[in-house]
């Protein structure tokens, strides 16, 4: 390719980018049934909040396996499912944040 086509390749890789992004259209025109169902997730705003709260209060057990990993597998796999069950949970609240803006 010579430096007119790169040139012209990417401001229309830019423009159909812009074009796609100025033609969004804000959550509220959305008919219902093309968004996604939240309750799915959380059933009110205050299972949100609830799990939130319980989220926190499970972050703090994580110092309970500090010193503990290396002991043996057992501990190590306990923390493991445990990380990963939180996790879980964070992605799920995190998702909410992101599409809602509850935090």
């Amino acid at each position: 390719m010579n430096k007119i086509s790169l040139t012209l390749l990417t401001l229309s890789l830019l423009l159909v980018s812009a074009m796609n992004v100025l033609g969004q259209k804000d959550r509220a025109d959305i008919d219902d049934k093309y968004k996604w169902n939240f309750t799915d997730l959380y059933e009110s705003d205050a299972a949100w909040s609830s799990a939130k709260d319980k989220l926190a209060a499970d972050m703090n057990k994580v110092t309970d396996f500090k010193g503990q990993l290396g002991e043996s597998a057992t501990n190590l796999l306990n923390y493991m499912q445990f990380s990963d069950e939180l996790m879980k949970k964070v992605y799920q609240l995190y998702i909410l944040c992101l599409v809602e803006i509850r935090c």
